[in-house]
């Protein structure tokens, strides 16, 4: 077979050189300069021609083109060239898919010209029939008569145009039907052809991709089984080879295209590789920064505590995707992306350091009053208060708003006065009796092992009474009668008052009256030194 195809190009040669040598013996002779020319680029096309026939001999005798051999032409790459090659499959599918659209918008841009000249050809055709019939000299009249015959064969020929184009475009539209017909016919057999070669170069990228992928994370479970921590060393080699396995995915599919002569996909692909690096370059300084917190580098380092959304949170992995985790919240844990993580700190966990003010089933005191925490997630914390009303604050609120756990001990206090007539026994009796009443009337309402202590101090000597200041400490299963008891304070001390016979005062205001005033009786109401 390739003797006989070199056979025939030995016969295209032979034929060739016999015209370049008539050509040759006719430039000898005297010619003028256009014929010379003329011949001459003749001559330097056949020579071409059997220059490209000699390659052609060569290959198929020999099975190695001459490019193979030129080392130069090897060594020298002509990048925006081979962009275009690249690229030339890819424009071509475009442009036949939008040759259609392309041709009817241009039909329809050519119309719009054409009305406008139109409208032209006829504002002159008005302004002359006017002139042409005042004009009082057969030279006017004749030169206006010239002119209105040029703009009317100007008219005519822009009524042609728009004749034409109106006609092409109808054309073009109403063959639209077929050329979405086209459109699905080359769809099917690009998913015929391409699809088919597009899934195979999409299943070895996965494959590749996960095959890798696969190994890493065995690799993984395997060190995690031996209990080896994950060290500097460990995360480099983790990071390079998650790079390095997306970039041999990329390349297995590559070669996939090349095998299978697909030159459109490999176009495309290369194209997407391209985006990939440009994009990378533009993100250049967050991967860095991420890159750094994945190799535990950063701010932000494995084990330690970090705020996210107004919360506090342990790193338990650091990786491509982190894991948090709150053990004081309801379904405390969760991943997400490291690029999350940019620009937080963390710091070492202290030990006893509570993650959240409060644990499901606390009591706490809010401004609504006693309430007892019935959920609280990472996202919002549901209180009952009392009465039956539920609360919903979002996690970040409630941490925010520091409320007072009842649930860990609590201390219940009034301040109460007695009048200054019981003095006398202020210091010593008034205190012991007070107590022993109060506890008698605490352990009536609550259990014993429920009062962890009950006192009665001395706070201050005030203007009219002698004050008070009356404690229950509670145990922290009787967090949910912290009212009930600061009540009961209230009313065994009113209590303690009518057993023992010692009198409440009420405030005493003392007006002094100027010198110069009229005397009043003493005793009156109003007089100096007098209360009210």
């Amino acid at each position: 077979m390739s003797l006989d195809a070199i056979r025939d190009l030995l016969e295209q040669r032979a034929e060739r050189r016999a015209d370049l040598k008539i050509l040759r013996k006719e430039l000898a002779k005297p010619r003028e300069d256009t014929d010379t020319a003329q011949l001459s680029a003749s001559i330097n096309e056949i020579e071409a021609s059997i220059d490209d026939v000699n390659r052609q001999i060569s290959a198929l005798a020999t099975g190695v083109s001459e490019v193979e051999f030129d080392l130069d032409s090897n060594l020298k790459i002509d990048l925006k060239a081979e962009a275009e090659q690249l690229l030339q499959p890819f424009v071509i599918m475009l442009r036949s898919l939008t040759e259609q659209a392309r041709q009817i918008e241009s039909l329809r841009r050519e119309l719009s010209v054409a009305r406008n000249h139109r409208g032209v050809a006829e504002r002159a055709l008005q302004q002359l029939d006017p002139l042409i019939a005042a004009a009082g000299d057969d030279k006017t009249r004749a030169e206006l008569t010239r002119l209105r015959k040029q703009w009317q064969q100007r008219l005519e020929a822009v009524d042609d145009l728009i004749a034409a184009s109106q006609s092409q475009l109808d054309a073009r539209q109403a063959n639209r039907s077929s050329s979405v017909d086209a459109a699905n016919e080359f769809a099917r057999s690009f998913l015929r052809e391409r699809g088919r070669n597009l899934l195979y170069g999409g299943t070895v990228f996965f494959v590749s991709l996960l095959g890798l992928r696969f190994v890493s994370r065995h690799l993984g479970t395997y060190r995690a089984r031996r209990g080896a921590r994950k060290n500097l060393a460990t995360r480099i080699v983790t990071l390079v080879y998650a790079v390095g396995s997306f970039v041999i995915a990329l390349l297995a599919m590559l070669i996939t295209f090349n095998v299978l002569n697909d030159w459109l996909l490999v176009g495309v692909t290369v194209v997407f590789i391209v985006a990939l690096a440009w994009i990378g370059v533009r993100m250049l300084p967050s991967l860095i920064e991420q890159a750094t917190l994945y190799l535990n580098l950063g701010a932000v380092q494995e084990g330690e505590r970090i705020f996210f959304n107004g919360i506090p949170w342990r790193v338990s992995k650091l990786g491509f995707y982190c894991d948090l985790a709150n053990p004081a919240l309801e379904g405390g844990e969760f991943s997400m992306p490291i690029r999350e993580l940019i620009g937080l700190h963390s710091r070492p966990v202290t030990p006893n350091e509570p993650w959240f003010p409060t644990r499901k089933g606390d009591f706490v005191r809010l401004e609504a009053g006693l309430a007892e925490v019935l959920v609280q997630t990472p996202g919002l914390v549901e209180v009952r208060i009392e009465g039956g009303i539920r609360q919903t604050f979002t996690a970040a609120a409630f941490y925010e708003m520091a409320p007072q756990n009842l649930s860990h001990g609590s201390r219940a206090e009034v301040v109460f006065g007695i009048s200054y007539k019981h003095q006398a026994i202020a210091t010593k009796e008034v205190r012991e009796k007070l107590r022993a009443f109060v506890r008698k009337g605490l352990e009536e309402v609550l259990r014993p092992e429920q009062i962890r202590r009950v006192d009665v101090e001395l706070m201050r000597a005030g203007e009219s009474s002698i004050d008070y200041g009356v404690e229950v400490d509670l145990s922290p299963d009787a967090a949910v009668h912290y009212d009930t008891a600061e009540w009961l304070l209230t009313r065994l001390c009113v209590d303690a008052c009518n057993h023992f016979g010692w009198e409440i005062p009420f405030p005493q205001l003392v007006v002094h009256r100027a010198p110069d005033d009229d005397p009043v009786p003493p005793g009156a109401p109003g007089a100096v030194g007098s209360t009210v």
